[in-house]
């Protein structure tokens, strides 16, 4: 590292290590590794293992980054997305199809969705041409812009390299009323099972409505992350603050936005701004890393642009970091009585796993404790080696040294 001349640093808040692609203020877009729970100076960017590829022909876009290819058509859709090892197409029919459903329930005007929304829409065809306004090894983004109603949308399709994770960063000056705005993505996997990230853990919910009990389960809530998996392959939809989906066989849809008239008659009226991500991945939801990759799409790599020499003589470091898979850091923070720091963890992938920690840190004691941060009196007081239970939840006491 040369100590006369400052540079940018990455800050990695996962306690997983990572290789993405950011941008920088000073230097442009970078493919930089960060380690778990740390930092990395950002000098020279790394060697894609493919670069991201690009074409434009009859008004459609053609990307590829050597693991997924994508043809982007008018308005945004998306008419092939290609998983290249597999030689796998994952689009039966147009995706990013954005629907607008007529919604008027019969009650709760802004809480309830009524059944027969789900299937009373148009679909937003729009017939603006996606425009490339980046094309380079390390990333691609195509622009997009629909109008629908007095409404206006624009979107940022995303492709970058070492990653098949396809980004949609869309902004919404939403003006509608009695309306829902969702977006679907019909796929070629063949399940009658959805997975769905809860608070702290995932479930499966039933794709096909043939039960009663089934049918009236038309919305439902997930966290960060669905997935339609057969045992080989699948594909997830990620977001970052949209929570109700929908699943019509092998198709998920993603509510965006709902335009409730009571009790509030301007409620979420204006400019709205979210991504949502396509993730092809191989195997199951756990064998794909989806919990991971949802994961880094809601914490991203944040970047710091330094003002002044490093000192240290470090290209990165890691205060922390799990030597297991499936394991989150769910929070690191202050403890309430303000005696040192409270780390809580979670397991994600519903397994039985043995797992130790690693600390670069002065730390005097580390003690567990529950909830409300009251040590345990049988509580682990090393994390040398912690067996987790599927969906464990634990949080430990780091008192630094003095």
């Amino acid at each position: 590292v040369n100590g006369n001349a400052p540079s940018p640093i990455a800050l990695n808040s996962l306690a997983q290590d990572r290789q993405e692609v950011i941008e920088t203020l000073s230097d442009g877009v970078k493919l930089i590794s960060a380690p778990a729970c740390g930092y990395a100076l950002i000098s020279e960017t790394e060697v894609p293992t493919h670069p991201v590829e690009t074409r434009s022909t009859d008004g459609k876009i053609w990307l590829s980054n050597g693991l997924v290819e994508l043809n982007i058509g008018v308005g945004g859709r998306l008419e092939s997305v290609r998983d290249i090892a597999t030689d796998r197409e994952l689009m039966d029919g147009s995706g990013n199809q954005f629907h607008l459903l007529n919604d008027h329930p019969n009650l709760w005007n802004a809480w309830d969705i009524d059944a027969p929304a789900m299937d009373d829409y148009e679909i937003i065809k729009g017939d603006s041409l996606p425009e490339l306004v980046e094309s380079g090894p390390l990333r691609a983004i195509v622009d997009v812009e629909l109008t629908f109603g007095s409404s206006r949308l624009t979107q940022r399709i995303i492709l970058r390299a070492n990653s098949r994770r396809i980004d949609f960063e869309t902004e919404v000056d939403w003006q509608e009323r009695h309306r829902l705005l969702k977006v679907a993505f019909p796929t070629t996997i063949h399940t009658n099972r959805a997975t769905c990230e809860v608070q702290h853990g995932h479930i499966e919910r039933e794709t096909r409505k043939n039960p009663p009990i089934e049918t009236s389960r038309f919305e439902v809530c997930a966290q960060a992350w669905v997935d339609l998996s057969e045992p080989d392959f699948g594909v997830a939809l990620l977001n970052n603050g949209r929570y109700g989906h929908d699943f019509r066989g092998s198709e998920m849809r993603l509510s965006l936005l709902k335009g409730a008239h009571a009790p509030d008659p301007h409620a979420d009226l204006g400019l709205h701004q979210f991504t949502y991500s396509l993730f092809p991945h191989e195997g199951t939801a756990v064998a794909g890393r989806v919990p991971e990759e949802a994961q880094a799409l809601n914490n991203p790599i944040m970047v710091r642009e330094a003002n002044a020499p490093h000192t240290s003589k470090l290209e990165s470091q890691s205060w922390m970091s799990f030597q297991q898979d499936g394991v989150v850091l769910e929070a690191l923070k202050k403890a309430e009585d303000g005696n040192g720091y409270i780390a809580r963890f979670r397991e994600c992938y519903g397994t039985r796993k043995e797992v130790s920690l690693d600390f670069n840190l002065p730390l005097a004691s580390v003690q567990e404790v529950d909830l409300l941060e009251r040590p345990l009196e049988f509580g682990a007081s090393s994390l040398t080696k912690i067996v987790l239970r599927p969906f464990d939840l634990r949080s430990f006491r780091l008192t630094m040294a003095k």
